[in-house]
């Protein structure tokens, strides 16, 4: 006779789950600098946003910029001239938003050490 190729129910799973396993209490653990949306309930989206903008405003300024250089290169596809102008410009944009990503990184990082040490 075949055997039965159907998903188990939950009475099944919990049946071979051991009792000593079954009888843990499972808790998060905090992790440093880490807090969740749901920790934040209080913070909307846009303020969180707003307050990652202030922290390091070069990144919307360059991905504004990729934004507009694509859409310019994509609008002038038929002039050759001008839509290779816009794909350079679009790769410096990405390079700046690159780099002010890695700065405010290193930034942020150099901020939280002397903190600690303070």
């Amino acid at each position: 006779m075949a055997s039965e190729n159907r998903p188990m129910t939950q009475e099944e799973i919990m049946q071979q789950i051991p009792d000593e396993v079954k009888q843990r209490k499972f808790t998060s653990v905090p992790i440093e600098g880490f807090t969740s949306q749901w920790q934040q309930q209080d913070e909307s989206v846009a303020m969180m946003v707003w307050d990652k903008v202030k922290k390091n405003p070069f990144i919307p300024l360059g991905l504004g910029g990729t934004v507009y250089f694509l859409f310019k290169g994509i609008a002038n596809m038929g002039n050759k001239k001008v839509s290779n102008q816009m794909m350079r410009g679009r790769v410096l944009a990405q390079g700046f938003t690159l780099t002010a990503l890695v700065v405010g990184f290193a930034i942020e990082s150099i901020r939280k050490e002397s903190e600690k040490k303070d």
